[in-house]
C-alpha cells in the first residue's frame, strides 16, 4: 500500500510538468503568431497603393512604356496629297490639239458647214454658215451623211483655227481632228470640201447647234 506522502510528491511532480507543457505551448504559440504576421521571409513585396496610383496618373500604361505621341493628329486635317472622301476625279474637258500653228485671219480661212442631222435640224448649215460670216470667215454651207456625231475637222496647219472655230460655234474642243481622207459630206459637196481649211460637220448629238 502506497503511503500518503508518496501521493502528494507524484501529483506535485505531475502538475508541475504539465505547467513546464503549457508554457511552452504558449512560446510556441506566440512565436508562430509572430512570424505567421509579419511574412517577410518569403521575400515577396507588395507595392504600396501610393506608387500604384502615381504609376496610372500619367495615364501610361502599366508596364513602363511610354505613351504615344499625339501632336501628329492636332491638326486635324487631312494630307492634301489624299483624294477626297468619296474618291472621283474632278471631271475636266480634255485640251485642244498640241499644235505649233498659228491662227489665220479669218477672211483667208474658208469654213464648210455640213448638217448631219438627216433633216432633224433643217437649214442647221446655213445656220451656221452665217454665223461664222458674221466673224468674217469665209463659208460654205452643204449636207453631210447622216451622224450621230459632230466633227470639226481641219487641214494641216488649220489646229488653231479650228479651235477658234469650235469656241465661236460653243463646241467642245475633244471634237476636233485631223481631216480624214474621205470626210463624210454628201456627195455633190466633196470637191467643194477638198477646197475648205475647215469643215464642220453637225451631228445628232447637238455638240454643234444653232
Amino acid at each position: 500500500m502506497t503511503a500518503p506522502g508518496g501521493l502528494g510528491k507524484s501529483l506535485g511532480d505531475a502538475a508541475g510538468r504539465g505547467a513546464i507543457l503549457v508554457g511552452v505551448a504558449v512560446l510556441l504559440g506566440l512565436l508562430l503568431l509572430r512570424f505567421g504576421l509579419n511574412g517577410d521571409d518569403d521575400g515577396v513585396v507588395t507595392p504600396a497603393g501610393p506608387e500604384t496610383t502615381e504609376a496610372t496618373d500619367d495615364g501610361g500604361s502599366d508596364d513602363g512604356s511610354v505613351p504615344a505621341d499625339d501632336s501628329a493628329a492636332d491638326d486635324g486635317g487631312a494630307d492634301a496629297s489624299i483624294p477626297a472622301a468619296d474618291g472621283t476625279e474632278p471631271t475636266v474637258a480634255p485640251p485642244p490639239p498640241p499644235s505649233d500653228d498659228v491662227a489665220h485671219p479669218p477672211n483667208e480661212v474658208l469654213v464648210m458647214t455640213a448638217n448631219g442631222t438627216d433633216g432633224a435640224v433643217a437649214g442647221l448649215a446655213g445656220t451656221l454658215a452665217s454665223k461664222l460670216g458674221a466673224a468674217n470667215y469665209a463659208t460654205d454651207a452643204a449636207n453631210a451623211q447622216a451622224t450621230a456625231t459632230s466633227k470639226i475637222y481641219y487641214r494641216e496647219g488649220y489646229s488653231e483655227d479650228a479651235r477658234l472655230v469650235a469656241e465661236l460655234l460653243g463646241a467642245p474642243p475633244n471634237i476636233i481632228q485631223a481631216v480624214p481622207e474621205a470626210p463624210a459630206v454628201a456627195s455633190n459637196a466633196v470637191d467643194r470640201a477638198a477646197a475648205a481649211n475647215i469643215i464642220v460637220i453637225a451631228g445628232t448629238d447637238g455638240l454643234i447647234s444653232e
